[in-house]
């Protein structure tokens, strides 16, 4: 029962993990939102820049002499 319950939740962690990419394109004034899983499955979505507003990026993370965990969020 146990060893069934630790598959499931394995499978809940692939499921879930998902790499996000925002690009943003001024030459063709659009902003596509790229979703990519552990499996590889791929999902885009394109928006016209025009309709974009009020789009905010904060820092988080720390930037330490031994740990470096900066990043972005949009």
């Amino acid at each position: 029962m146990v060893a069934i319950a630790i598959m499931l939740l394995g499978f809940v962690f692939l499921w879930g993990g998902k790499i996000e990419s925002v690009v943003v394109d001024k030459e063709r004034c659009l902003l596509e939102l790229h979703k990519r899983n552990i499996i590889c499955l791929n999902s885009k979505k394109v928006y016209d820049l025009s309709k974009v507003s009020n789009i905010r990026c904060v820092k988080k993370g720390h930037d330490g002499v031994n740990f470096y965990s900066l990043h972005y969020v949009i």
